[in-house]
């Protein structure tokens, strides 16, 4: 009798609930698994023989306890105490058969304690018991399958016993099935790498389903030799892929191949040609942001050309630069785009002078130069002018750098720009102003998102937060600004005001306090920003140690291009 499952009760307690039981579980277990006294014990046998029989197989004693189940014999002593009781003998013994025991109450009985219990069923106690109700029968027993199961063999195990041969017919027809489908791909597989000689500097794997590669080659190779005037020693090798490989793993079959570049030809003739190309050297990771607004780093590929014209600028010196940079072998990419910045070319087109730059910066990236990144970038933007890939990537550069104030200002650029993601960028010039203690603005600018987007729980939370930080400031200068005599408690006072955006009174406070230390710099920094936003103040007036001493007034000052 395999796996058996015992149902354990008092019959002048739970007699019904456990035929119902067992009528439950026969149905999900089968009949043969599930033992109850009245089904499985014949006439004359005695429980104890029976689960000696099973006990190799038994796995689980449902001990099932409604309100009679604690009830007293006739000397007075509760049943359970009576060592010849036989609901106390089969749990006894289901223990020294290790079994699973789970209590089952039925009709809102409880769980005894061990003061209701014999010592030898105390264990029992420790067990985590289901409840079972009248109302909710079905659902309550489900839960109980559940506890059942990784103990027992579940209805899946039965199905595949019952229709093993099926099943099994089954299989073998879809590992036919299948190796046909792998001995068809295998016989399909691309085709091995082309043999690259390794003296070339520069090596180009031109990938092309359309039987246009050697053209393609051709055409590569006059531009290399146009723009790169021969200085690099180039190869160009065709490439024959399946038309089902996306970007994605032709970069990676580059990459293996041992290629520098790879282009893939996009349109049939040579006199139109459009081409997506990439990097195929790991060195030469291009970052972007992600949906998460954190930067991150991939392999990509670029597309260029229209329809209407070649090869532009921008792959003819991509070539070049690679070219320089495989050269240079070890030397770091963003000396190698500077000295592209520096030749006659790039100085006549500012196509060129833009790709390096956007190249140095990505390298900087890689190395945490995240300042000098900025500045690549923040060039590359006074050439190109309002490209919103690029002015997202400084914005968060200069998050990560701590440059608060420039995040501020790009921000609010493409706040202006983008009118489409005008809150998200809201938001994070939110996530700015905070940064930096500037809670009126920061509320504001969540406020505004808040209103838009009145299901934007994150902002909700930000707004909430913000508001926290107004008010632990407002106790702070409640409680102190009684005591402006003391200096030091006088100055942070104007600094929480400047921080709630509380300027005329910071102005009032500071012009008091400022006679009795006129060379304290801190004092002097929050005075500026107080004037600054009172407007009584030229902006164009403050020195860079001021606003060294106080950050906040550089938010201030890029806040003011909105």
């Amino acid at each position: 009798m395999p796996n058996k499952i015992f149902i354990n009760y008092r019959r002048s307690d739970t007699s019904a609930q456990a035929q119902n039981l067992h009528m439950a579980l026969s149905k999900e277990f089968g009949k043969r698994a599930v033992f109850l006294d009245v089904h499985d014990i014949r006439a004359g046998s005695n429980w104890v023989d029976t689960l000696k029989k099973s006990g190799s197989a038994a796995k689980v004693v449902l001990v099932l306890m409604g309100q009679e189940w604690l009830t007293t014999g006739e000397d007075g002593r509760p049943r359970l105490f009576n060592e010849n009781d036989w609901v106390r003998r089969e749990i006894e013994t289901a223990f020294n058969y290790n079994l699973v025991a789970i209590p089952v109450l039925f009709d809102q009985a409880r769980m005894p304690s061990n003061t209701d219990l014999p010592q030898s069923l105390q264990p029992l106690t420790q067990r985590n018991a289901i409840s079972i109700r009248h109302d909710s029968f079905s659902d309550d027993v489900r839960r109980l399958i559940r506890e059942i199961e990784p103990h027992v063999d579940s209805s899946l195990k039965r199905f595949y016993k019952r229709y093993r041969t099926i099943l099994l017919t089954l299989l073998f027809a879809a590992l036919v099935i299948g190796g046909y489908a792998v001995f068809r791909a295998c016989s399909t597989a691309p085709e091995p790498c082309p043999p690259f000689d390794e003296d070339k500097e520069i090596k180009t794997l031109i990938i092309s389903p359309k039987n246009m590669a050697r053209s393609v080659i051709a055409h590569v190779d006059e531009q290399f030799r146009e723009k790169c005037k021969s200085r690099f020693r180039n190869q160009n090798m065709p490439y024959r892929a399946k038309n089902t490989e996306n970007v994605g793993a032709l970069h990676n079959r580059a990459k293996s191949c041992g290629a520098d570049v790879f282009i893939i030809p996009k349109s049939n003739s040579i006199s139109t040609l459009e081409v997506e190309f990439g990097y195929a050297n790991p060195m030469l990771e291009q970052f972007y942001i992600d949906n998460s607004n954190n930067l991150t780093a991939r392999n990509d590929s670029i597309r260029y050309g229209d329809g209407h014209s070649s090869f532009t600028a921008e792959l003819d010196e991509a070539i070049c630069l690679i070219a320089s940079f495989v050269m240079k072998q070890k030397g770091r990419i963003e000396n190698v785009a500077g000295d592209l910045m520096q030749c006659t070319y790039s100085i006549k087109n500012w196509r060129t002078r833009v790709f390096a730059l956007n190249l140095m910066a990505d390298s900087y990236i890689a190395q945490n130069k995240l300042d000098s990144a900025i500045m690549c970038l923040a060039y590359s933007d006074t050439i190109n002018w309002q490209k919103e890939s690029r002015m997202e990537k400084i914005a968060v550069l200069a998050k990560n750098a701590n440059e608060h104030h420039v995040a501020i200002e790009y921000y609010t650029k493409l706040m202006a720009l983008d009118t489409d993601n005008k809150y998200k960028y809201q938001e994070h010039r939110g996530d700015q102003y905070r940064e930096v203690k500037d809670y009126k603005n920061a509320k504001a600018d969540y406020k505004d998102v808040k209103e838009a987007q009145p299901n934007n729980g994150a902002v909700i939370d930000k707004y909430r937060a913000v508001e926290s930080d107004i008010q632990v400031n407002n106790s702070f200068i409640n409680a102190n600004i009684s005591n402006i005599n003391n200096l030091s408690v006088a100055t942070e006072v104007a600094n929480r005001l400047n921080e709630n955006g509380d300027y005329t009174r910071a102005q009032r406070l500071l012009d008091r306090i400022r006679t009795t230390a006129p060379n304290d710099l801190r004092i002097r920094a929050l005075e500026v920003e107080s004037r600054l936003q009172t407007g009584t103040i030229n902006p164009n007036s403050i020195s860079s140690e001021i606003i060294r001493v106080n950050p906040r007034i550089s938010s201030h000052l890029s806040r003011r291009i909105e």
